[in-house]
């Protein structure tokens, strides 16, 4: 890893943690949400990077994977985190209780995660940012261009993350929630979405 590389990752990770964990502590945040801000401020600082790359600053190169790389790390850490409150029932969560509940299979509580759109657009962005880390092994003049437009939806939707993501609390105190969608709880929910976004997105 170039120092370029290094030096941006820490500019992005250890501010968002730092202030993060604070935000955290007082319950002003949770850390989905910090996690939702880690890839949204990388997403953008990838972009903005790339911007540069394309206008011709070849220096701006190394920021650029950089950040795209702590974006995914931010998005990895959003997804473990969704998949730790739906297993624990935290249905304080309003995401948790809108598409989980006590009494539902352990494979429909996995696959809760993408039962909405907030999840959804999470699973988008991870699935994305991870084929992008694939393309920057290609070794072409075109990787640089091409991870820059792959870049931009992953912009819009961690924005989206960090806006409304499926993090937010619910407004009252649950016990129980209320399931995912009955047209939903089907085995093929468990693989058909991720394999459906994971062709068109490498398709595109």
């Amino acid at each position: 890893m170039k120092r370029s590389e290094l030096v941006t990752s820490l500019a992005l990770v250890v501010p968002v943690l730092l202030v993060g964990g604070g935000l955290a502590t007082t319950g002003t945040l949770n850390w989905g949400q910090v996690a939702c801000w880690l890839a949204f401020l990388a997403a953008l600082t990838s972009g903005v990077a790339g911007l540069g790359v394309l206008a011709g600053r070849d220096d701006a190169a190394p920021v650029a994977r950089a950040a795209f790389r702590v974006q995914w790390l931010g998005l990895l850490g959003g997804a473990i985190f969704l998949w730790w409150i739906l297993f624990h029932h935290q249905f304080q969560y309003q995401y948790v209780h809108d598409y989980s509940s006590k009494d539902m299979p352990s494979y429909y509580v996995y696959a809760a995660f993408w039962g909405g759109q907030e999840g959804t657009f999470l699973l988008w962005a991870l699935l994305t940012t991870t084929l992008g880390l694939v393309l920057m092994r290609w070794k072409s003049a075109l990787m640089q261009p091409s991870l820059f437009f792959l870049n931009i939806p992953v912009i819009l939707l961690t924005f989206l993350g960090v806006v409304r993501g499926p993090f937010l609390r619910s407004a009252q105190a649950f016990t129980d929630g209320a399931g995912l969608n009955p047209l939903l709880q089907d085995y093929w929910m468990t693989i058909h979405p991720p394999t459906l976004y994971l062709v068109y997105i490498s398709a595109s």
